[in-house]
């Protein structure tokens, strides 16, 4: 009997007495995805230890079915540079000797900005411990992005697994680093169908104080309806909304790989909510149908995660 996630994704579960060891880095767009993989892994069969840092940890209260192991915020590293967990000797050996991990500076990089030079050579590490791998999953499907995957096929010669996305497997469960506000929705309830402009830019990038004033003006200028996330840190210098440019507020309300330009930023998002928008949406419903077929037995994805169970297997046999 098939095992229905959800009406999008047909998972069979099977049996075996295998532990995975799973470690995304303390950020937003890694932690999700992370764990909504090990759901899937977990409906395979396989028992799931989850390895985090008590920087940015995650939710451990959505998901009792794993086993949480912490490292301290100090990230404790050996002297080879790699993470060292708690005192057990075998996570030891696994982590150094099987995980590609990034360092402290390593993370410094990312999360407190840095140098060109010093991102670039975070990314060419990256993508060196990447080729050494035993495989990669890949957050997507086949269908999507297939030119694309044949040529990062001839650089990455090793087994890929195109699974994704993971998100459509299992119900939303909230994995958010900071409070959710939700203030918006009874708004976003009361607009007409496609008539509001979302705008965020993640849980990291900022923003100079000129650029922000830019897209707070395009926006306001653009006469469209916009809901727009507005973190903490968003800007440089900046704790909350008080960069908000005079007069914006009173005018607009607020609902808590070039320079912008208030006017063109107004005319993108003109054409985005009409024409363009339009047929954006119609290429966006038929894609949803390709991924839906994807997930379902004999797609792509699907045939992929079975492939990847196998692959998984198959270690334990060695």
């Amino acid at each position: 009997m098939n095992y229905h996630i959800s009406a999008l994704a047909t998972v069979e579960p099977r049996s075996n007495n295998g532990w995975l060891v799973l470690f995304p880095l303390p950020f937003q767009g890694h932690i999700n995805p992370m764990l909504q993989l090990a759901s899937i892994l977990y409906t395979k069969g396989f028992k799931i230890i989850i390895i985090h840092t008590d920087f940015n940890s995650p939710n451990q209260s959505n998901y009792p079915q794993f086993t949480f192991r912490s490292i301290s915020d100090g990230l404790t590293k050996s002297e080879d540079g790699a993470f060292v967990v708690g005192e057990k000797s075998y996570f030891k050996t696994a982590i150094k000797e099987e995980l590609a991990l990034m360092t402290e500076k390593d993370i410094e990089k990312v999360y407190k900005g840095g140098s060109e030079k010093g991102k670039e050579e975070l990314i060419c590490n990256m993508i060196k411990e990447t080729k050494a791998a035993s495989g990669i999953i890949f957050n997507t499907f086949k269908e999507l992005e297939e030119p694309a995957f044949l040529a990062i096929s001839q650089d990455f010669q090793i087994p890929s697994f195109l699974i994704g996305p993971f998100h459509k497997y299992f119900p939303a469960s909230s994995s958010s680093l900071l409070e959710q506000d939700r203030s918006s929705i009874l708004w976003l309830d009361k607009q007409p169908v496609s008539s509001v402009v979302y705008v965020s830019f993640g849980s990291i990038a900022q923003m100079g104080e000129a650029e922000f004033t830019e897209m707070a003006w395009g926006l306001a200028n653009s006469k469209q309806r916009f809901l727009w996330v507005v973190r903490p840190g968003s800007v440089s210098g900046s704790q909350w909304l008080e960069s908000l440019p005079k007069g914006f507020k009173e005018e607009v309300g607020v609902m808590l790989d070039k320079e912008m330009n208030r006017e063109e930023t107004g005319i993108a998002i003109k054409c985005i909510m009409e024409k363009e928008g339009s047929e954006m949406r119609e290429r966006s419903k038929y894609l949803q149908e390709k991924v839906n077929q994807s997930m379902q037995k004999g797609g792509s994805a699907y045939q992929s995660l079975d492939d990847l169970v196998d692959c998984i297997l198959s270690f334990s046999c060695v």
